[in-house]
């Protein structure tokens, strides 16, 4: 029990001391905060925390990379165009112009010592006759003759022939082959004759003028 000497002891105490340290004396007194003396006990203040700064999210950039256009579909727009009607070019031929004319020449023809290099001889060959019947004594009646002969031998060689088959003299026959009309001194290896090529004998002006 608290005596009044006691009692005394502690209201004079509290008449000099402030109410926080009366509220501090009661709790310490009750053993809810522990006294003066364990309050100096080292207490380790923990390091203050750094502040959170709030980080603002950038959304990433990527270098280098050029950004691509938007791609714009431009709108027809309709022009109207004038019809031009379609211009047609005829091509002309001179009709006057033998087919002959755009055939081989003798500029084409391969050398006679090449060509007799190349092919076997004999060779036969066909002459395509005419037909004349005012001439009956000639029999030439349109019909096709076939001679075989040397290639070296000489254009005058074929139409002997020809005069022993049908009687036509060698003065009136004339020769032709495509576009080239053969000579008498020239050889059929001359004329590059093949197997199966194909004269034509025509009738020779007076004169020598050809038709």
């Amino acid at each position: 029990m608290v005596t009044p000497a006691q009692l005394r002891q502690q209201q004079e105490l509290l008449a000099n001391i402030s109410l926080d340290d009366q509220i501090a004396q009661i709790h310490r007194q009750k053993g809810l905060i522990p006294d003066q003396q364990d309050a100096k006990t080292v207490v380790v203040a923990a390091p203050p925390q750094p502040a959170v700064q709030q980080v603002q999210m950038v959304p990433p950039m990527i270098v280098g990379v050029p950004m691509r256009p938007a791609m714009v579909v431009p709108t027809p727009v309709f022009v109207p165009t004038r019809q031009m009607a379609p211009v047609y070019i005829q091509q002309t031929m001179d009709e006057d112009e033998p087919a002959s004319k755009r055939q081989r020449t003798e500029e084409n023809l391969i050398p006679e010592g090449e060509f007799l290099a190349r092919n076997l001889s004999p060779v036969s060959f066909k002459v395509m006759v005419p037909q004349m019947p005012d001439k009956p004594e000639w029999k030439l009646d349109g019909q096709m003759l076939t001679l075989t002969l040397q290639l070296t031998d000489t254009v005058n060689t074929i139409k002997q022939r020809i005069m022993e088959e049908l009687g036509m003299p060698q003065g009136k026959q004339k020769l032709q082959h495509e576009n080239i009309f053969f000579k008498d001194a020239n050889s059929l290896a001359y004329y590059n004759v093949t197997p199966g090529t194909m004269l034509n004998l025509q009738l020779k002006e007076r004169g020598g003028r050809k038709k």
